[in-house]
């Protein structure tokens, strides 16, 4: 048989996948703890703030270029896929929020106020253009009108 048409077996990506992980969370911790240390902050402020901005700097950057090279198609599926992202994150934490909140005796609930939900609105619908029309010109334009206004 020839060995570079086999598929490769999902225990085997599976297992290699979790070791990665793992390496990938004790390194993470490693660091943190060290730069801690090291830097005299809190490990807190590194995990929740530092690691997230420098992990995902590489990604940010190529939407950046791709978009100046008008590779708009790229350029928002980096955009979306870091988005989509926090957004699992968030609806897997605002809840989890909300409960700790609750036992703790502090009011937290979901009503988002009129700007939250109007910021939320505006950017699905600029999102939904933009993939409509494969281009740029329209962010271009509510960029030059949110500057006239």
């Amino acid at each position: 048989m020839d060995k570079i048409n086999e598929k490769p077996q999902l225990a085997i990506v599976h297992s290699h996948l979790e070791t990665a992980s793992i390496f990938h969370g004790t390194n993470s911790c490693w660091i943190s703890q060290g730069a801690s240390v090291a830097w005299n902050i809190p490990v807190a402020f590194i995990s929740v703030i530092l690691l997230p901005i420098v992990g995902n700097a590489a990604e940010h950057a190529s939407a950046i270029i791709f978009a100046m090279k008008d590779k708009l198609d790229i350029s928002l599926g980096v955009a979306i896929g870091s988005s989509t992202q926090i957004s699992m994150f968030g609806v897997s934490l605002i809840p989890f929020c909300v409960v700790v909140g609750w036992i703790m005796g502090q009011p937290m609930d979901l009503n988002f106020q009129l700007f939250e939900t109007a910021t939320l609105f505006i950017t699905v619908l600029v999102v939904a253009f933009m993939l409509q029309v494969r281009r740029s010109v329209i962010l271009k334009v509510l960029i030059h009108a949110y500057h006239f206004f």
